[in-house]
């Protein structure tokens, strides 16, 4: 009877070991997938944050032509 509840005891503590070692190993592989998910938006992010700033520059580079243009022609007609 001993016997038969140490091996009872020692095959649970396997399945046990089992159990947790398939945890962890799932729990390995959501943090990967977490990792790679927010990679990717970081990307994304950045992606997005660069033509945001190309389509202000462009902005602001027509607005200074455009002024510097307006303030030629204004002064072209003041002294001709």
């Amino acid at each position: 009877m001993a016997e038969r509840v140490k091996e009872e005891s020692a095959e649970s503590g396997k399945e046990m070991q089992k159990q947790i070692d398939a945890a962890r190993s799932e729990s390995q592989q959501m943090i990967e997938q977490a990792r790679g998910m927010a990679e990717r938006f970081r990307e994304e992010e950045m992606t997005k944050a660069r033509a945001e700033i190309k389509t202000e520059r462009e902005r602001a580079e027509a607005d200074i032509k455009r002024e510097r243009d307006g303030a030629i022609e204004v002064n072209s007609q003041v002294w001709p």
